[in-house]
């Protein structure tokens, strides 16, 4: 069975202090009926040529973050983010359905750091963190 493009991908971000684990989500503010005040994890529909990582990273940085980034500082994202095995597993397939596969990638809490400091280098602030 060949699958089409990929339909969305999401960000789940895991943080576990003392193992006492915490998953970062957001809460909906959809009108719909089925997804109004539901809570949900940073994620959503792929774009043209885009790869499911780089969909799950736009999406988070536009759902948590608030601000909407080009390419290039995405690839540094994504970049940095690889160069650190220990933040793995970044691979997670959980398909939503038979016919068009949806991917949520689960990462370290620690790659916020990576976010801000990548967001600071280019001068980049939102709402979350005005600095």
């Amino acid at each position: 069975m060949s699958f089409p493009n990929f339909n969305g991908a999401g960000l789940t971000l895991i943080h576990n202090e003392n193992n006492n684990i915490s998953i970062l989500m957001g809460k909906s503010n959809s009108d719909k009926p089925n997804k109004k005040n539901v809570w949900i994890f940073p994620g959503g529909k792929k774009n043209d040529n885009e790869t499911p990582e780089e969909t799950a990273y736009r999406e988070f940085m536009e759902e948590i973050f608030n601000i909407t980034l080009n390419k290039s500082i995405m690839d540094e994202i994504l970049t940095e983010v690889k160069k650190n095995s220990l933040l793995y597993p970044i691979n997670t397939l959980i398909p939503n359905n038979n016919l068009i596969p949806s991917y949520t990638f689960i990462q370290s809490s620690e790659v916020i750091t990576i976010f801000v400091n990548i967001l600071n280098k280019h001068r980049i602030i939102s709402d979350v963190f005005p600095y």
